[in-house]
């Protein structure tokens, strides 16, 4: 697996974590709104994989909690840049990779706010119908049996960037990333390619 992200030491910490699991963990920094940095991730991540079948699309920012009138400008371009720009190089760059060799998979991390808005989040909202629409796309231009692609929404995870958001020091009432990324490996488990163009929700995959 080749994971990237935009601090150096928050994948070091992945990289200990996972150390000494079965599989391999692959770690580069990279920022998905740059096209040379994601040009540059895709490359590695093939040369060390070996060739992949499957992009999971996480990065993402919440933004400012505050009303749409006092809504900073650079905080908005910033949500959809990195939440829908970023996700189209990735997905874009990676595609001749997917779409040979049998059916490729890209799940886009999506949310329950990207199917309706709320007060004081309009970037987030904005980012992640974006993302729902670019996925349905995605699935309407390729076969099912090349490419697979769905959304996924976590609902609320226990994360800073959560913790930032609701200005909350304890989260521990919200779903952990661990049980989030177990529901991930049981759809990788059991997906179909009938599947394309869905959104799913975590809580029907996650293990009791």
């Amino acid at each position: 697996m080749a994971v990237c992200a935009r601090r150096a030491e928050a994948l070091e910490t992945l990289r200990a974590d996972v150390e000494g699991s079965e599989g391999q963990l692959f770690t580069r920094v990279c920022d998905v709104s740059q096209v040379e940095s994601v040009t540059d991730f895709v490359g590695w991540s093939r040369e060390q994989l070996g060739g992949f079948d499957t992009l999971i699309n996480n990065a993402g920012v919440l933004g400012p909690r505050v009303g749409v009138a006092a809504y900073p400008a650079e905080d908005f371009e910033t949500v959809l840049t990195v939440n829908v720009f970023g996700l189209f190089l990735m997905t874009r760059t990676c595609l001749p990779e997917l779409t040979t060799g049998g059916m490729g998979l890209v799940i886009n991390i999506s949310s329950g706010l990207g199917r309706f808005g709320v007060a004081d989040s309009s970037a987030y909202c904005a980012s992640k119908f974006a993302v729902e629409g670019f996925t349905q796309s995605l699935a309407d231009e390729y076969p099912m049996e090349q490419l697979v692609a769905l959304t996924l929404s976590p609902g609320m995870v226990a994360t800073d960037m959560l913790r930032n958001y609701l200005g909350e020091e304890d989260v521990s009432q919200y779903l952990s990333p661990t049980d989030v990324a177990k529901g991930i490996v049981n759809i990788l488990n059991s997906v179909e390619p009938g599947w394309t163009g869905r959104a799913l929700d975590i809580e029907s995959y996650l293990v009791e």
